[in-house]
Protein backbone atom coordinates (compact mmCIF):
# COMPACT_ATOMS: atom_id res chain seq x y z
CA UNK A 1 0.00 0.00 0.00
CA UNK A 2 1.37 3.40 -0.99
CA UNK A 3 1.78 6.10 1.63
CA UNK A 4 -0.53 9.09 1.42
CA UNK A 5 1.10 12.35 0.38
CA UNK A 6 -1.26 14.74 2.11
CA UNK A 7 -4.01 15.01 4.68
CA UNK A 8 -6.95 17.20 3.75
CA UNK A 9 -8.53 19.26 6.52
CA UNK A 10 -11.51 21.55 6.46
CA UNK A 11 -11.64 24.82 8.33
CA UNK A 12 -14.66 27.02 8.90
CA UNK A 13 -14.25 30.76 8.58
CA UNK A 14 -16.81 32.57 10.74
CA UNK A 15 -18.86 35.34 9.14
CA UNK A 16 -17.42 37.66 11.80
CA UNK A 17 -13.92 37.24 10.30
CA UNK A 18 -15.26 37.92 6.82
CA UNK A 19 -17.05 41.05 8.05
CA UNK A 20 -13.75 42.18 9.60
CA UNK A 21 -11.90 41.64 6.31
CA UNK A 22 -14.57 43.53 4.37
CA UNK A 23 -14.27 46.41 6.82
CA UNK A 24 -10.46 46.43 6.47
CA UNK A 25 -10.74 46.43 2.68
CA UNK A 26 -13.60 48.88 2.14
CA UNK A 27 -12.55 51.37 4.84
CA UNK A 28 -9.06 51.86 3.51
CA UNK A 29 -7.09 48.83 2.40
CA UNK A 30 -8.48 48.70 -1.13
CA UNK A 31 -9.46 52.34 -1.67
CA UNK A 32 -6.57 52.81 -4.08
CA UNK A 33 -8.05 50.39 -6.68
CA UNK A 34 -11.85 50.30 -6.20
CA UNK A 35 -14.57 52.96 -6.43
CA UNK A 36 -18.37 53.37 -6.55
CA UNK A 37 -19.33 50.87 -3.82
CA UNK A 38 -23.09 50.21 -4.02
CA UNK A 39 -25.55 47.92 -2.22
CA UNK A 40 -27.62 45.14 -3.78
CA UNK A 41 -30.44 44.43 -1.33
CA UNK A 42 -31.89 40.92 -1.09
CA UNK A 43 -35.64 40.46 -1.54
CA UNK A 44 -37.56 41.76 1.45
CA UNK A 45 -34.86 44.19 2.59
CA UNK A 46 -34.45 47.93 2.14
CA UNK A 47 -31.82 50.49 3.05
CA UNK A 48 -33.48 51.15 6.42
CA UNK A 49 -33.06 47.51 7.46
CA UNK A 50 -29.29 48.03 7.60
CA UNK A 51 -29.36 51.08 9.88
CA UNK A 52 -28.80 50.78 13.60
CA UNK A 53 -31.73 48.82 15.02
CA UNK A 54 -32.69 47.47 11.58
CA UNK A 55 -33.72 43.88 11.02
CA UNK A 56 -30.51 43.10 9.08
CA UNK A 57 -28.24 43.90 12.03
CA UNK A 58 -27.03 40.70 13.75
CA UNK A 59 -27.73 40.02 17.40
CA UNK A 60 -25.69 38.01 19.88
CA UNK A 61 -27.03 35.18 22.06
CA UNK A 62 -28.40 37.70 24.57
CA UNK A 63 -30.25 39.63 21.86
CA UNK A 64 -27.84 42.60 21.86
CA UNK A 65 -27.29 44.21 18.49
CA UNK A 66 -23.87 44.35 16.87
CA UNK A 67 -23.87 47.18 14.34
CA UNK A 68 -22.20 46.62 10.97
CA UNK A 69 -22.14 48.71 7.81
CA UNK A 70 -24.19 47.34 4.91
CA UNK A 71 -21.00 46.59 2.95
CA UNK A 72 -20.08 44.06 5.66
CA UNK A 73 -23.51 42.41 5.75
CA UNK A 74 -24.92 42.33 2.22
CA UNK A 75 -22.29 40.06 0.61
CA UNK A 76 -22.96 37.41 3.27
CA UNK A 77 -26.75 37.39 2.86
CA UNK A 78 -28.65 35.16 0.44
CA UNK A 79 -29.56 37.41 -2.47
CA UNK A 80 -27.45 40.28 -1.18
CA UNK A 81 -24.27 41.70 -2.68
CA UNK A 82 -22.21 44.82 -3.18
CA UNK A 83 -20.96 46.15 -6.48
CA UNK A 84 -17.93 48.31 -7.17
CA UNK A 85 -15.69 49.36 -10.02
CA UNK A 86 -12.02 48.87 -10.70
CA UNK A 87 -10.56 52.40 -10.96
CA UNK A 88 -8.08 51.36 -13.64
CA UNK A 89 -10.36 49.66 -16.15
CA UNK A 90 -13.77 50.78 -14.91
CA UNK A 91 -15.09 47.22 -14.92
CA UNK A 92 -17.91 46.54 -12.45
CA UNK A 93 -17.62 43.63 -10.02
CA UNK A 94 -20.23 41.99 -7.83
CA UNK A 95 -19.30 40.49 -4.46
CA UNK A 96 -21.68 37.97 -2.91
CA UNK A 97 -21.41 34.90 -0.69
CA UNK A 98 -20.42 32.59 -3.58
CA UNK A 99 -17.60 34.94 -4.65
CA UNK A 100 -16.43 35.15 -1.04
CA UNK A 101 -16.34 31.35 -0.75
CA UNK A 102 -14.26 31.03 -3.92
CA UNK A 103 -12.11 33.95 -2.81
CA UNK A 104 -11.40 32.34 0.55
CA UNK A 105 -9.92 29.32 -1.22
CA UNK A 106 -7.70 31.55 -3.36
CA UNK A 107 -6.79 33.60 -0.28
CA UNK A 108 -5.84 30.46 1.67
CA UNK A 109 -3.77 29.02 -1.18
CA UNK A 110 -2.12 32.18 -2.53
CA UNK A 111 -1.77 34.29 0.61
CA UNK A 112 -1.15 31.84 3.47
CA UNK A 113 0.45 34.48 5.71
CA UNK A 114 -2.52 36.83 5.30
CA UNK A 115 -4.93 33.90 5.75
CA UNK A 116 -3.23 32.97 9.05
CA UNK A 117 -3.41 36.58 10.23
CA UNK A 118 -7.14 36.70 9.39
CA UNK A 119 -7.80 33.45 11.24
CA UNK A 120 -5.89 34.80 14.27
CA UNK A 121 -8.34 37.75 14.22
CA UNK A 122 -5.47 40.16 13.70
CA UNK A 123 -6.07 41.49 10.18
CA UNK A 124 -5.32 45.00 8.99
CA UNK A 125 -5.78 47.04 5.81
CA UNK A 126 -3.20 44.98 3.90
CA UNK A 127 -4.90 41.72 4.92
CA UNK A 128 -8.31 43.06 3.92
CA UNK A 129 -6.98 44.27 0.59
CA UNK A 130 -5.47 40.86 -0.27
CA UNK A 131 -8.74 39.20 0.79
CA UNK A 132 -10.91 41.47 -1.38
CA UNK A 133 -8.62 41.03 -4.39
CA UNK A 134 -8.78 37.23 -4.04
CA UNK A 135 -12.59 37.43 -3.84
CA UNK A 136 -12.77 39.79 -6.82
CA UNK A 137 -10.01 38.58 -9.15
CA UNK A 138 -9.10 35.14 -7.78
CA UNK A 139 -5.63 36.46 -7.01
CA UNK A 140 -3.76 39.54 -5.80
CA UNK A 141 -3.11 41.73 -8.83
CA UNK A 142 -2.43 45.07 -7.12
CA UNK A 143 0.42 45.35 -4.70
Amino acid sequence: MAAATAIEVTIEVPDSRIRDMLCCAFEGGSNYWYDDLAPVYPPGFTRGDFKEGGKAQPRDAQGREDYFHWCQLLPLMDGGAVTFRDKEGGKEYRLDRAKIKAGLLAFRDQCPRHFAVMMADDGDADTGDAFLQCCTFGEVIYG
